[in-house]
């Protein structure tokens, strides 16, 4: 953990001092981890990240600092946009896995299409059910649109626990089987989304 150049406090992030309140200019860009100050890893105790966001956007907010004039409040604006940055990567769980994927040199969602292979016939049985609602307007159907939203969600929770257990282990295995697993966990995020759009279009042509 480097120190404060000012004051000599051990610093908890490299954007800003906790103990003087003088802000930080970094060469390279932190990762979210360093500067929210947690320790970098699937797991996020999401508590601990908002308290550590209120805390880093007071101190580095430009009004606080721009009394110090114009380069103090341009580095205060870029250390802001780093904090909400790095908050905006690490409270939202396919993020932070695509942020961790990226570090570990996992190829990209471009480089790697696929998805696991036992998942495939499942999105074929999901598409089926999903076409034939689309096709008719009943409320057997409706029932089926339901139970369909259930599943979903049901197995992007499970597939989103075992890739986090898989980015938490000491070794996370074979980086191109992370991205296939992250591949079905955006798969899924895309068919729930337009599931929502399909019970809305429905609902407006029953007139509910």
């Amino acid at each position: 953990m480097s120190a404060c150049p000012d004051c000599g406090a051990a610093l908890q992030t490299p954007l800003v001092c906790e103990g003087c309140g003088a802000l930080q200019s970094t060469a390279a860009i932190p990762s979210p981890f360093e500067v929210l100050g947690l320790v970098r890893g699937w797991h996020v105790d999401s508590a601990e990240l908002g308290r550590n966001l209120l805390r880093l956007t007071r101190l580095t907010h430009p009004d606080f600092h721009g009394i110090h004039g114009n380069e103090a409040r341009q580095l205060a604006e870029r250390n802001t946009a780093l904090v909400n940055s790095a908050y905006s990567t690490l409270n939202d769980d396919v993020l932070r896995a695509e942020w961790l994927l990226a570090d570990m040199g996992a190829p990209s969602p471009d480089e790697e299409r696929q998805m696991p292979q036992q998942f495939l016939m499942e999105v074929l049985e999901w598409n089926e059910v999903l076409e034939e609602v689309r096709a008719e307007t009943t409320p057997d159907n409706q029932s089926r649109l339901e139970g369909l939203r259930t599943d979903l969600q049901t197995q992007r929770t499970a597939s989103l626990e075992q890739l986090g257990g898989r980015l938490q282990a000491a070794d996370p295995g074979d980086p191109r089987t992370l991205r296939q697993e992250l591949n079905t966990v955006r798969y899924l995020d895309r068919t729930l989304s337009e599931l929502n759009e399909l019970a809305l279009e429905q609902s407006s042509t029953r007139g509910d």
